[in-house]
């Protein structure tokens, strides 16, 4: 690097946090889980930018990914959540509500 300020074992850290937040947003069942992961691995993308000395990229990805992309993310999670439905008698789990689409029936 032209400044001499950088370290390897730095950007092989912020690459290990990447994999593995990366590695989050793909193996969380929890979509809001994924959502937060993939924060973080934005943020890890971030630094590694700021340890390979491109500052403004940096601020950029923060901007416009973390925080604009992310939260949208996130709202849109949120808006479309299924209501949960009333627990019954039969069951005590809470479950959203499925909509049915009426197949067409076979010929037979």
């Amino acid at each position: 690097m032209p400044g001499g300020d950088f370290h390897p074992w730095i950007f092989f850290i912020l690459a290990f946090w990447i994999l593995v937040c990366g590695l989050g947003v793909v193996a969380f069942k929890k979509v809001m889980y994924s959502a937060v992961s993939m924060v973080f691995c934005f943020l890890g993308v971030a630094f590694a930018y700021a340890a390979l000395s491109a500052p403004l990229v940096a601020v950029v990805q923060v901007l416009v990914y973390v925080g604009a992309i992310s939260i949208v993310v996130i709202f849109a999670i949120m808006l479309t959540r299924c209501r949960r439905a009333r627990a019954t008698s039969s069951s005590t789990s809470r479950r959203c509500s499925r909509r049915r689409w009426p197949s067409p029936s076979p010929p037979w």
